[in-house]
């Protein structure tokens, strides 16, 4: 009797699932070296990553929002970018070049958004709290890379790259002459993720206010 309500309740919530009003659902193909399947269509603090799906990976797509396809994952309903699946319509083999590619910078990034809203702690380099340094450190060692601890000395990472070729994941950096007092993540679009102050949480900032303007001197590439 328990294993018959256990295979209702399952089939209602798979049909559940595959029912999305006005949307057929279609096959499509990720194009993607790595895909993280979220719980949410967004990228923020509320959207935890559920699993990875890798190039050539097969999904079933029942609906699409805000750039977002949504598909069936382990039997429940979940998100991926829209940009870095091939829907079937389309031609997909092991030798696709489609663009854009998942960058490892752009996996940096969702780790990094997973923390929006954390509070600056000075000194803080775990999930209930960061310093500016703490914060990059941490993201990088999620990818398997390890950063020097403080801004200053995080120079020191990777390869210098300039203003005008920066790309998402590049570290960018703030101070004085040739020394930094403040780091953080590039996204794209003059805009940075980091841990600003005391007082404040992570966030996004545009790096072309003339605050940071004023104090940017330089940007190193780790991957």
């Amino acid at each position: 009797m328990k294993k018959f309500i256990f295979m209702s309740i399952l089939l209602i919530t798979i049909f559940s699932i595959m029912s999305v009003p006005g949307y057929a659902a279609e096959s499509g193909y990720v194009k993607a070296d790595v895909l993280n399947v979220r719980s949410q269509g967004i990228v923020n603090e509320n959207s935890i990553i559920i699993g990875t799906l890798t190039y050539g990976d097969k999904v079933t797509i029942i609906g699409e929002e805000n750039g977002w396809y949504k598909i069936v994952y382990n039997e429940m309903a979940a998100f991926v970018k829209k940009d870095y699946i091939v829907a079937d319509t389309e031609s997909f083999s092991p030798d696709y070049q489609g663009q854009p590619i998942y960058t490892k910078g752009d996996q940096l990034l969702d780790i990094a958004a997973q923390y929006l809203g954390t509070p600056y702690v000075y000194g803080g380099s775990k999930p209930g709290g960061f310093d500016c340094s703490g914060f990059t450190m941490y993201c990088y060692k999620q990818m398997g890379v390890s950063l020097y601890r403080t801004a200053n000395d995080q120079q020191k990472n990777g390869v210098p790259v300039s203003r005008a070729n920066l790309m998402p994941g590049d570290l960018v950096f703030f101070g004085s002459g040739n020394y930094a007092s403040h780091v953080g993540i590039y996204v794209g679009n003059d805009t940075m993720i980091h841990s600003p102050r005391t007082g404040k949480t992570i966030e996004y900032t545009s790096i072309a206010s003339s605050w940071y303007t004023s104090r940017y001197i330089g940007a190193r590439r780790i991957f």
